[in-house]
């Protein structure tokens, strides 16, 4: 990782922006592999039965919103129980579209209740999803959002911090995971067009 970080930040120098591109996604394809195997090892010495779910809304100035939820079982991600949304309203209003999200998401009384829920974004997403996560599923559901900077990097994740402190990693890489699955279907849907 550090030889393709230094590799990276010398092709851009150079201007080789291409380049550059394929080692940043290079190197964030090894940090999630890394974060996953620091995971299961965790779980491994110490099972809990515990289920995560992460959301994530994607667009490009309103266009093709999609929505998506992925979960995480005893620390280990589970794709069989992925799903994806297409927003129906609020084109251009990530805490409008989260919040459909949500309702779609709670009428689905099939689903298991999850443990915990992560957002991507600030307190205004937090209390978009406590409003609904809370009131309408379970107010023992643990609620996190992660706040992001200008480059979409971690800054801070906003909730109860017991919760925070206790699932930390597993909060960042889910939270990771559902904005790689929302844009990609983003994508697919754009293709289309």
């Amino acid at each position: 990782l550090r030889g393709l970080r230094k590799h990276m930040k010398s092709e851009a120098k150079l201007r080789n922006f291409e380049k550059a591109a394929i080692l940043r996604n290079k190197i964030s394809a090894l940090e999630h592999i890394n974060d996953i195997a620091l995971i299961r090892e965790r779980r491994k010495s110490s099972p809990t039965g515990f289920r995560i779910e992460a959301y994530d809304v994607a667009h490009i100035s309103g266009t093709n919103t999609v929505g998506a939820m992925v979960v995480m079982e005893d620390g280990v991600f589970a794709k069989h129980e992925y799903k994806r949304f297409k927003i129906r309203g609020h084109k251009n209003d990530d805490p409008g579209s989260l919040n459909e999200l949500l309702e779609r998401r709670v009428k689905h009384t099939e689903w298991r209740t999850p443990d915990l829920v992560v957002t991507d974004g600030g307190n205004v997403q937090l209390d978009v999803a406590t409003k609904i996560v809370q009131h309408r599923m379970s107010d023992k559901i643990a609620i996190v959002s992660v706040l992001k900077d200008d480059k979409h990097k971690p800054l801070k994740i906003l909730g109860e911090s017991a919760v925070v402190r206790d699932y930390h990693h597993d909060i960042l890489a889910i939270n990771a995971e559902a904005h790689r699955f929302a844009i990609a279907y983003h994508r697919l849907l754009r293709g289309k067009l």
